[in-house]
């Protein structure tokens, strides 16, 4: 077969089992085609009725079966007919009493009125079944939904005879069983009288490839941007209509290309059909540009097929697949459904063709033999072979999709497939050898055992390597291997690449680079916009065991007013232009934020913290201001005008948060006036608070509440994956959760969510559900499987769930409760703000090789994003790595405690770069098992590499770990600096264990003396105390002074000296080392 007409021409002519039998002894493979007769007669026969006026189809047909094969012709009946421009094909049943026999068919070609080809399956039993049933639909339902773990789909069940192997014949009800998580869609055939189910039809062409692992990343380009590419004759209302209404999305009359749902399509890019994206090929698939590239890429190549494909032959009367038939015939309502990236499996494809008038369902997968992953429904050839199934599978028998079904005719089917792909991408008349599935593999030789080509030495296969062959892609290649006709991959499109670049940080002589880094940092807003915040220099004083305050005698004394009279006195300001913000108070210390104030209108960044213990002031911070210059308190532009101009500025858009009117102190010593207002970025995951100033409209400066996380990664070959997964029962502290994890204090819930977090994947309605009644989450994860799979996704949120709560109860218990603005659905009357839990994305779409957290002031939701991580196969969830979430979730912790519950207070290059290292000791203190404390390594699962995601492991040994106070010289970003405090962190844990031993409990019992309960309570003590933007010396202050607060300077000693170790002490000043420690130390 060269011509391409001829191509479909055989396929209508094939025979349902399209191979000869053969007399025994047969060899191994002689069942792949069991049974079939079949002849052709060239330039035609005649028939019995050729010469008779009144002669029709219906008769002739019927009439030459009956006449071939010496049956009565009241036992075959017509079931269809199909015309191209040359030929006509009956195709028909055996039939007993009115009802068809199943597996028993014929089909007969007429050209010019004779009979140019015949085939048959009809059987001559040796016993029929009555033909009234024993059981009910409903009974042989429930039969082939238990045998094959599916539910009927709904489709209209048959009543039918099926042929046996022992030459008996079976009365059967028919029906289709579907399992939306596998995948298989059956016909089944159920024993009318047995109930037992004794046949299948499989819809499912399933495919199956030789992959080996690759390491290169080297992406195949040729996209281009083609206009008006449909073919109007096969498709008279272009691609995107139905025939009764116009779409603006992957949708049409021929197919329609989705991701998760029908509802999940990719919109167009611009009015009139434009559908144009930049596939960016250093990112994940699952990206959204890349996403709406496939979708776009599968809908235009499915649409292509369906055009080419009609032209010569397969049409609404072969039994094609469309939505709207235009009353020429055939069933309709059955367009291709193609879902992109399919969840339910990986490196494979696969399309399921069901008889005409139902859709041919074709599912595109990943392939994770590269990093990143590739898309199947980017790999052209791959696309028009699953389409292909359908082609053949629905012109092979008359459109009935069951005619392929035996082992050599389904690898008839994989061979057709191949050729169809192979001949859409020739180019010229040269036939070089033909490759498949290079793309996916990224390997040359392809996902086939040879090249297709006209040399034997090339390829060798003939119709004797049947002998040896026993699975369809492989009996298929050697019918390919005879259908000579290949060329090279073409792709058909191209895009802008739009990269955002991300500018440097400047730095001014002559001061270090690092000088800034307690009061600038440089925010990258936009590809275009870097806006440098400026915070007021904080000063911080600790007083040991206190120091009396000026109202401390009086008797009507309260928080408010002593709070008030110290920071006036102490920075000798009026009293007027202090103003108390709000208050927390822990077991041994009451705290008190303030803000400076001018006119009743507070400022933003000039703020104060006084601490209080047995009405003592034992602590106190502020960036309080005295400025040159302070604007008018009456705004000259509106807070909508403010709104505009930061929506332009920060590239989002405002999120309803009531703006508020504050002055900001500028570094020029000046002090503007603001609208402060609430951007975010849905697509960038973006979240700022924007200064506009009021009078002129310019955004002055931004609070990210967005902590980013950056991890140093490596390429990785190896697949081992972490184990450990255990069934906890009832693991929530009801002192911190009283009504349980899964109750808002107003109601139960039975999924991912509850008072202190809710996780989800894309939509907060999108949670998973108890897997059993009674509060049980119990999801196997298994590591060979995508991550995006139910399953697996299931277990990410469920213990992304269990963390984030974990996290809340035990930080509450030493301290982090409602009234330190921590984060609850339902405060319970306790004080702070609530409606804040914690709001954890996995598997978040934005991004790749991350995670985040936004922390807004008390009273709005943290949230957190959990991203996949592409650097193994296949993919890792960082929602699995608990180092990961434990460190995101603790950003939300001391952004919150640090400053009274702004969430504004750790906003310079230091105290960004501490908010990073607490992050870490967090997951570091709760691994631990035992009093050892050994290095510890930061994200290994994720990357699968021991040396993890940071630069050093966290170590008691200077030699493995050897960061120091003055590393800080030469360090700029939040991350490196935060390793810096981690690891002096991390002695000051091994210290304190050291000295007062370790204890098991101490996630519940906060009550013992043990060196990680010291610990702990200091950090988060700590927290509550130092001043807003912290730097390592005030923040080490604050630990000094929390240990006096809470242990009466017991542990003072122990602290100075670690400290000192890693240069932070007595005289440690400007990032330089000082080892020196108070006198009796």
């Amino acid at each position: 077969m060269v011509a391409f007409n001829k191509f479909f021409t055989s396929v209508l002519l094939a025979i349902t089992y399209a191979g000869v039998t053969s007399a025994a002894p047969w060899p191994s493979t002689s069942k792949h085609a069991t049974h079939r007769v079949r002849q052709t007669f060239g330039p035609g026969i005649d028939h019995p009725l050729q010469k008779r006026a009144d002669e029709d189809l219906r008769q002739s047909a019927i009439s030459f079966v009956a006449n071939k094969l010496s049956i009565d012709p009241s036992t075959v009946n017509l079931r269809t007919q199909a015309e191209t421009e040359t030929v006509t094909h009956a195709f028909l049943t055996q039939q007993h009493e009115g009802i068809p026999f199943a597996n028993a068919v014929a089909n007969v070609a007429f050209k010019d009125n004779k009979i140019v080809s015949f085939g048959s399956s009809f059987v001559k039993p040796t016993s029929i079944a009555s033909s009234t049933p024993s059981i009910s639909v409903e009974q042989a339902i429930a039969s082939a939904e238990k045998t094959l773990d599916g539910k009927f789909n709904n489709h209209p069940a048959t009543l039918e005879f099926l042929a046996k192997e022992d030459n008996s014949v079976a009365l059967t009800h028919v029906v289709q069983i579907e399992n939306d998580e596998t995948g298989a869609w059956f016909e089944a055939f159920v024993d009318a009288h047995s109930g037992e189910v004794l046949s299948v039809t499989d819809f499912v062409t399933k495919a199956s490839y030789r992959v080996l692992p690759i390491t290169s990343e080297i992406l195949t380009q040729g996209f281009q941007t083609l206009t008006d590419p449909q073919d109007t004759t096969a498709s008279p209302d272009g691609w995107h209509n139905t025939g009764s209404g116009a779409t603006t999305d992957t949708s049409g009359n021929n197919v329609i290309t989705f991701k998760g749902s029908q509802t999940s399509t990719t919109q167009e890019s611009g009015s009139g059909d434009v559908f144009v994206f930049t596939q960016n090929p250093n990112q994940a698939p699952t990206v959204q540009a890349n996403l709406d590239a496939a979708r776009t890429n599968a809908f235009y190549l499915v649409n292509s097929v369906h055009d080419f494909t009609y032209r010569y032959g397969f049409t609404e009367a072969t039994f094609n697949f469309q939505q709207n038939n235009f009353g020429k015939g055939g069933a309709q309502n059955d367009r291709v459904t193609v879902s992109v990236q399919d969840s339910s499996g990986i490196n494979n494809a696969d399309f399921a063709t069901p008889a005409d008038g139902q859709s041919g369902r074709m599912r595109m997968f990943l392939w994770d033999e590269t990093n990143p992953d590739r898309d199947g429904a980017l790999e052209n050839d791959i696309v028009v072979h699953e389409n292909t199934h359908g082609v053949t599978n629905r012109m092979t028998g008359g459109g009935t999709g069951r005619c392929l079904q035996t082992t050599e005719a389904g690898g008839m089917g994989e061979g057709w497939s191949d050729t169809m792909a192979d001949w859409t991408e020739k180019t010229s008349s040269a036939v070089p050898d033909y490759v498949m599935g290079q793309y996916v593999i990224n390997d040359p030789a392809g996902i086939r055992t040879h090249p297709y080509s006209t040399s034997s030495s090339v390829n060798p296969l003939t119709y004797a390597s049947l002998q040896s062959l026993n699975e369809v892609h492989d009996i298929g290649e050697t019918c390919r291997t005879t259908l000579p006709t290949m060329v090279a991959f073409n792709k058909f499109f191209t895009s802008v690449l739009l990269a955002i670049t991300y500018a440097g940080v400047t730095s001014a002589a002559p001061w270090p680079s690092t000088s800034k880094h307690a009061t600038h940092r440089v925010r990258q807003v936009t590809r275009d916009l870097q806006i440098e915040t400026f915070h007021p220099e904080s000063t911080f004083e600790t007083f040991g065991p206190g120091i009396d305050h000026p109202l401390q005698k009086r008797a009507d004394e309260d928080l408010r007013q002593s709070a008030i009279s110290f920071v006036a006195n102490k920075l000798s300001i009026d009293p007027s232009t202090v103003n108390l913000r709000t208050q927390a108070e822990i077991e041994t210390v009451t705290h008190a934020f303030l803000t400076q104030q001018h006119e009743g209108i507070p400022f933003a960044n000039a703020v104060a913290n006084v601490a209080f213990k047995d009405n003592k002031i034992v602590s106190f911070g502020s960036s309080f201001v005295k400025p040159t210059s302070i604007a008018s308190s009456t705004p000259s532009i509106s807070a909508e005008q403010a709104i505009a101009s930061a929506e332009k500025t920060l590239d989002g858009k405002f999120n309803n948060h009531p703006a508020t009117l504050e002055f900001l102190a500028k570094e020029d010593n000046s002090v503007a006036l603001t609208h402060v207002v609430q951007i975010e970025n849905d697509e960038t995951g973006a979240w700022f608070e924007a200064f506009v100033d009021a009078h002129s409209g310019e955004v002055l400066s931004v609070t990210d509440f967005v902590t980013k996380a950056s991890y140093r990664v490596l390429p990785i070959t190896s697949e081992i994956l972490t184990q450990g997964f255990q069934t906890l029962t009832d693991p929530q502290d009801t002192t911190a959760s009283p009504d349980g994890w899964h109750n808002t204090g107003s109601g139960a819930t039975t999924d991912t969510s509850g008072n202190n977090v809710i996780t989800f994947k894309g939509s907060q309605t999108s949670t998973t559900q108890e897997s059993g009644s009674g509060d049980v989450f119990v999801f196997t994860q298994n590591p060979n499987q995508a991550p995006t799979v139910q399953a697996n996704l299931d277990a990410a949120r469920t213990n992304a769930f269990y963390l984030v709560n974990s996290v809340h109860d035990f930080t509450y218990r030493y301290g982090f409760t409602e009234a330190t603005f921590n984060f609850q659905q339902n405060n319970f009357g306790k004080g702070g703000a609530q409606n804040d839990r914690v709001t954890v994305s996995v598997q978040d779409s934005s991004g790749i090789n991350n995670a985040d957290f936004a922390t807004p002031a008390d009273g709005q939701s943290g949230r957190m994003r959990m991203f996949l991580w592409d650097e193994t196969n296949p993919d890792r969830d960082g929602a699995l790595e608990n180092d990961i979430v434990v460190h995101e979730n603790t950003h939300g912790v001391t952004n919150r405690m640090t400053g009274g519950g702004t969430g504004r207070c750790l906003q310079t290059t230091e105290a960004g770069g501490m908010g990073e290292g607490w992050s870490d000791t967090m997951a570091d203190w709760t691994e631990k098992t035992s009093s050892a404390v050994p290095d510890y390594v930061m994200g290994q699962y994720v990357i699968n590499d021991p040396a993890g995601i940071r630069t050093h492991p966290y170590s008691t040994s200077s030699s493995v770990n050897p960061l120091t106070y003055a590393s800080l010289q030469s360090l700029n970003e939040v991350h490196d600096i935060g390793e810096v405090w981690a690891n002096t962190l991390h002695n000051v844990y091994a210290a304190l264990v050291s000295a007062h031993g370790w204890s098991a409990t101490s996630r519940t019992n906060p009550n013992g003396t043990e060196g990680n309960i010291v610990f702990l309570h200091l950090f988060l003590d700590a927290l509550l105390l130092q001043p807003c933007n912290p730097t390592f010396l005030t923040a080490r202050s604050a630990w000094i002074q929390a240990d006096q607060n809470r242990f009466g300077g017991a542990n003072s000693c122990t602290l100075w000296r670690t400290f000192a170790s890693k240069g932070l002490g007595v005289n440690a000043a400007n990032h330089r080392n000082d080892a020196t420690v108070p006198s009796g130390c």
